[in-house]
């Protein structure tokens, strides 16, 4: 396979060429990645939901009315689930939602996420990938000439390094994920459309299949 090399300004520089043998994937990787993002997403929950059962909801204290007589069906309290403003039946709680994800799943569905973006075509490499302002609007126009349509395309642009031009100049367009290549993930491969690397940063991309295991 090989990946399209550019330069800040889109211009084609040639093309970068990988051994996909290298990435060592069992089969189709698709269980990996389902069992990945099953959990990473189960671990971005906050899990902090909660209802009030009757004897935490305030009042109700003394019996509505007497047990017998009225011809009216017996109550104990205005807080029964029964009635309106009264504690809630089987609510949420809060609990934790998190799933342990092991190292050697994190290296599986990060080598099955890695092979499918390059074989999706997904991933440019960038010469000098960096904002040499801080101004969004010719960050916006430096990414519509590496292909990417902003505010539309899912982008995730990978550095070594994030410097406070880049920080600061993709901020505020939507859906443009700026992340060191230490801490890609496969969601993050999975999520994006378009992938813009800078050269070291693909370095470091690329030997991190190598590790018996990687921490995100």
């Amino acid at each position: 396979m090989e990946i399209e090399v550019k330069d800040i300004q889109g211009t084609p520089q040639g093309k970068k060429t990988v051994n996909m043998t290298e990435i060592p994937v069992k089969g189709s990787g698709n269980n990996s990645l389902y069992f990945y993002v099953k959990a990473y997403l189960a671990n971005q929950r906050a899990g902090t939901a909660s209802t009030k059962t009757r004897g935490e909801v305030s009042g109700g204290g003394r019996k509505p009315w007497r047990q017998k007589g009225t011809g009216r069906a017996r109550v104990g309290s205005i807080r029964s689930p029964l009635w309106r403003g009264g504690g809630i039946t089987f609510g949420p709680k809060p609990r934790d939602f998190g799933e342990k994800i092991s190292r050697s799943l994190r290296l599986s569905a990060y080598r099955a996420a890695l092979k499918k973006a390059i074989e999706d075509e997904k991933i440019t490499i960038v010469k000098g990938l960096d904002a040499d302002s801080i101004k969004t609007k010719d960050f916006y126009n430096r990414l519509s000439s590496l292909g990417v349509k902003p505010g539309i395309d899912n982008c995730l642009i990978v550095v070594n390094q994030i410097s406070n031009n880049l920080y600061l100049s993709s901020r505020n367009i939507p859906d443009v994920w700026v992340l060191l290549a230490k801490d890609v993930n496969p969601y993050d491969l999975l999520w994006a459309e378009k992938i813009l690397v800078d050269e070291e940063a693909w370095e470091v991309l690329w030997n991190r299949i190598q590790k018996k295991g990687i921490d995100k």
